[in-house]
């Protein structure tokens, strides 16, 4: 991970707008390397709002970008705070379903080629999410009781640097 990622990251709030693409009951995850962790992981696709940018439009790039798949959002279905120094991010995660597009890994476009992050993107049963190297934790653990419950409203996740 490049130096100057690093310093672009750190020490500010960042918004990010994350998506839960449930295909065929497995669940949409990118494979990637982050300044968080010193080892790759698997995650949800997802990425920071542009300045002018609403929440669902930049979810719908992000994923886009990250998996080449075209999605629509069903609902808002997490919020949590991401806080581990010097990192800090509001995450906003919507429950999307594909529409479109072809599954591949994609890039990150606000970083150069030897600082991509993205290194595969795939669709993982929800039962096999529980011993996965999954990030953040309440995903690995909490997401599919969640999904087969469908909450009526956003969940509020307290966490800190998982």
């Amino acid at each position: 991970m490049s130096h100057d990622l690093t310093r672009m990251l750190e020490h500010k709030v960042r918004v990010r707008a994350c998506g839960l693409v449930v295909h065929e009951e497995s669940l949409l995850l990118v494979h990637l390397k982050a300044p968080t962790r010193q080892d790759p992981f698997w995650s949800v696709p997802g990425g920071g709002v542009q300045h002018g940018e609403s929440l669902e439009t930049a979810v719908i790039r992000e994923l886009h970008e990250e998996t080449g798949l075209e999605v629509g959002i069903e609902r808002l279905f997490y919020v949590t705070e991401f806080i581990q120094h010097p990192f800090h991010a509001v995450e906003f995660y919507f429950l999307c379903h594909k529409t479109g597009g072809t599954l591949s890994k994609g890039h990150d476009p606000e970083y150069e080629a030897g600082s991509q992050m993205i290194l595969d993107v795939a669709f993982t049963p929800l039962h096999e999410l529980q011993t996965a190297e999954l990030f953040p934790e309440f995903i690995r653990h909490q997401f599919p009781a969640d999904w087969q419950r469908g909450p009526d409203t956003p969940i509020w996740i307290r966490s800190g640097g998982s």
